[in-house]
């Protein structure tokens, strides 16, 4: 799910309990503890601690002391869920760029490497050439192959202002092995 989810998860959670059950005190310190054993669970299964969360939101006592009424006790779960959400969307986030800044860095090494493809650099950060395609795709806004191409034109550019090398030459030397190829996508 996501932060924006939580009020309507909680509210439709409460509709299903039913209001003559959440009147129960008792039931109502139970849906308190079993909402924060399933974030601890959640967030332990992703390597976090309920302590991360915004303050006010960890402190499962101090919701139960505060469930008086139920208005109070809804606020208090949708506080828990955003807060969760957010956290793990910003682990996701970080774990992410890691892998995409180490697959940026692989990129920048061996650009000029004719064999460089989505297949080697998803090896290399250790993510099935799948699942790394659709990651780069969303987080860097184009395609493996659109990155690469750019990197290379870039180069090329570079290349060009910079030595006295012939087109085919610099061609070889950005990992392409035909120059009528390079030249096609450097005018594209």
């Amino acid at each position: 799910g996501t932060s924006e989810e939580a009020r309507g998860f909680v509210e439709e959670y409460f509709q299903n309990v039913g209001e003559k059950n959440y009147q129960s005190f008792m039931f109502r310190q139970y849906i308190i503890m079993d909402c924060y054993l399933c974030v601890r669970t959640f967030l332990e299964e992703l390597g976090m601690d309920m302590l991360k969360l915004p303050e006010g939101v960890a402190d499962m006592d101090m919701v139960l002391k505060e469930s008086h009424s139920i208005t109070a006790l809804k606020e208090s779960l949708i506080r828990l869920f955003e807060g969760t959400m957010l956290l793990r969307d910003s682990q996701t986030a970080s774990k992410y760029s890691q892998v995409l800044e180490e697959a940026r860095a692989f990129i920048r090494e061996n650009y000029a490497k004719e064999e460089i493809s989505l297949n080697t650099v998803a090896a290399r950060v250790n993510i099935s050439p799948s699942y790394f395609s659709s990651i780069f795709s969303q987080e860097m806004g184009v395609t493996f192959v659109e990155y690469l191409t750019r990197f290379r034109v870039e180069r090329s550019k570079r290349l060009l202002r910079e030595t006295d090398l012939r087109l085919a030459d610099i061609a070889y030397a950005i990992g392409y092995n035909e120059p009528h190829y390079f030249s096609y996508i450097f005018k594209k």
